[in-house]
């Protein structure tokens, strides 16, 4: 289970690719984890007081979605019962977020 879910939710990350603010994702099972730069393509960091990845970790648990972040990443945990449907929650609340902390930082 933690192989297909994993999988599955590493495929899920390569649909935030336009947002253009994931640098690699990396990971064995469901401990996934990915980098964050201002601008992925060109290897441009967020500045240090931007606090991007911590950022974005305060807005997801406000939805309910906690995740280990620094400054620079994040990383997903979830349990290893969780269920492809389960899965996609977590998916759509992490993109929702994503999308919500750039469009606040880029906008």
């Amino acid at each position: 289970n933690a192989r297909r879910i994993g999988d599955h939710l590493r495929a899920r990350l390569d649909e935030l690719s336009s947002l253009n603010v994931i640098t690699d994702i990396r990971g064995k099972g469901l401990l996934i984890g990915f980098g964050l730069a201002r601008d992925a393509a060109k290897g441009v960091p967020w500045r240090a007081e931007v606090r991007f990845g911590q950022q974005v970790a305060r807005r997801a648990m406000e939805k309910g979605l906690i995740l280990r972040a620094d400054p620079d990443w994040i990383a997903l945990a979830p349990p290893l019962t969780i269920t492809l449907e389960e899965a996609d929650v977590l998916f759509d609340l992490l993109a929702e977020t994503l999308h919500e902390e750039v469009g606040a930082r880029k906008g």
